[in-house]
């Protein structure tokens, strides 16, 4: 069970699955405000990273996570194209019954965001920390090319962590361990964050997720986004972007805000801005919401 109250940052969350179409999504809900936002979080987490955020946020908002197809809670799924993401948001959205939502995605899960608010006038903002959907830029095809699956999967199946399934005896001491390693960001963000993301198997054992299967169709699927989806969108969307994570595409980014005349700030953050720098990231919430 993710105790969110043991925490002592945010309120325990109401669970709920939503359906998009033969996937089930893992969905939290906090607080009750008229206004509402929807927190899309990247590859490899779970809803459960955002926790730092919400708690700067559920006093004002209705406030909603979900765990993406493959990650957490939710089901895998037989497609992860482009467009099969940006339905999950609409499920969300929909299902839910949420007017005008801020949507915040991170890392990849800005790219579902940005897919839904082009198809979807009933946005009031979207919020895109560290990554954003920059096809037109030739670092773009350099970053996210084609993945070749024989040695893709290959890798995959190499790394210690997704090559097995755990017993429980296992699974805890690999939490204890991952609590007490040098370097990473607090516990209490990314804890309950690594408790969601372990899941009991038909074999009895727990597995990591993304599995090694979903990791392979997750990385294929960013192959099917094909054009910048601007144009189409109606609502603001800012660009925040991390100061200490510098690289080819990171410059990317900012030449696509310039490109695109997007809102941009730069945080002194690592990649995981929602974490270090939540409530920065709150604020630029409320100004979009």
């Amino acid at each position: 069970m993710d105790s969110d109250a043991s925490l002592g940052e945010c309120r325990r969350a109401r669970d709920m699955v939503v359906r998009s179409g033969a996937v089930g999504l893992a969905v939290r809900m906090w607080g009750g405000g008229a206004r509402c936002v929807v927190l899309v979080h990247g590859y490899g987490t779970n809803s459960l990273s955002w926790l730092r955020l919400v708690s700067g946020l559920e006093d004002d908002f209705t406030v909603v996570a979900y765990d993406r197809r493959g990650h957490g809670r939710s089901s895998g799924a037989d497609s992860y194209a482009i467009e099969n993401l940006a339905g999950d948001v609409r499920a969300v959205v929909d299902g839910l019954g949420l007017v005008r939502p801020v949507l915040v995605g991170h890392s990849v899960g800005a790219w579902d965001a940005l897919a839904f608010a082009a198809d979807e006038p009933n946005v009031a903002g979207v919020l895109c920390l560290d990554q954003a959907i920059a096809v037109d830029d030739a670092a773009w095809s350099t970053t996210y090319r084609p993945v070749c699956v024989e040695e893709r999967l290959a890798q995959l199946r190499a790394d210690p962590l997704l090559a097995r399934g755990y017993t429980q005896a296992e699974v805890d001491e690999l939490i204890l361990d991952a609590k007490r390693a040098p370097g990473l960001q607090p516990w209490s963000a990314y804890g309950p964050m690594v408790r969601r993301g372990i899941r009991r198997g038909g074999d009895g054992l727990f597995w990591v997720r993304p599995t090694v299967g979903d990791r392979l169709m997750i990385e294929r699927g960013w192959a099917t986004v094909v054009a910048e989806p601007y144009e189409a969108i109606s609502c603001p969307v800012t660009l925040a972007l991390a100061a200490r994570n510098p690289g080819p595409f990171h410059d990317a980014l900012r030449r696509l805000a310039v490109r695109r005349k997007l809102s941009a700030v730069l945080l002194d953050s690592d990649h995981d801005i929602h974490v270090e720098r939540p409530g920065d990231v709150a604020d630029l919430v409320r100004t979009l919401g």
